[in-house]
């Protein structure tokens, strides 16, 4: 039976989830947020994050960078970075140059670990610090996780091509070290596969450096 047909699977492990924190962040006058804190959990949590400033009416995911009609400059960005000792927030939801209200930003985090180099990390449980009650719910279809996995760095203009043959297009979450932070891949402003850092298709994923040397962790779901 295909992978993807399953509605738990317990060949493979679901995420687990290792932080999981919600902050309120005061933009500058400017419109622009720049939070970061210590998670402290001994090992890097690869994060992402949706934040809201209007009562989770309308939500923004990590990874987001969403241009003006004019298309010249970011009028919507929201970032989420994370390394061995802290995590970062950073961006702004509201577009001042055309009168929009400044307002408090609300965000929602959540990381997992690198599966096997943390067999040994412990962390404190993440239950209370949601207001769902169950754990695992089996009316829910969560994804498995079938591959992960660390690239070396991969030199500017080079691509490295990761074989998971599912037969099928599959859910995959990938970040890329910058600057020492590690943050969501996004394809954003890319307009054909040749432009893209990363493209998956029913067999491969592939990962490459487009303008400076770069690494990534990836995480593909049945």
């Amino acid at each position: 039976m295909n992978n993807e047909n399953f509605r738990i699977n317990t060949d493979y492990p679901i995420d687990k989830v290792i932080l999981l924190r919600e902050i309120t962040v005061t933009p500058t006058s400017y419109g622009e947020f720049d939070y970061t804190f210590t998670h402290g959990l001994g090992a890097i949590p690869f994060c992402k994050a949706v934040a809201t400033d209007d009562d989770w009416n309308t939500t923004y995911q990590s990874g987001v960078q969403r241009m003006a009609e004019s298309g010249q400059y970011a009028q919507r960005v929201f970032n989420c970075y994370s390394n061995a000792t802290s995590v970062r927030v950073y961006g702004w939801l509201q577009d001042t140059s055309i009168g929009e209200t400044i307002k408090p930003a609300t965000i929602r985090i959540w990381g997992v670990f690198n599966e096997s180099a943390t067999q040994n990390v412990d962390v404190p449980p993440t239950r209370e610090a949601s207001n769902n009650n169950f754990i695992v719910n089996s009316d829910y279809n969560y994804p498995a996780l079938f591959m992960e996995g660390t690239t070396a760095s991969i030199a500017a203009g080079n691509s490295v091509t990761i074989y998971h043959n599912l037969g099928f297009v599959p859910i995959a979450d990938i970040w890329q070290l910058v600057n020492g932070w590690w943050t969501e891949v996004s394809n954003m402003g890319s307009f054909d596969d040749s432009s893209k850092p990363a493209v998956i298709d029913s067999t491969t994923l592939k990962l490459g450096a487009l303008y400076s040397a770069t690494q990534y962790y990836y995480r593909i779901y049945s």
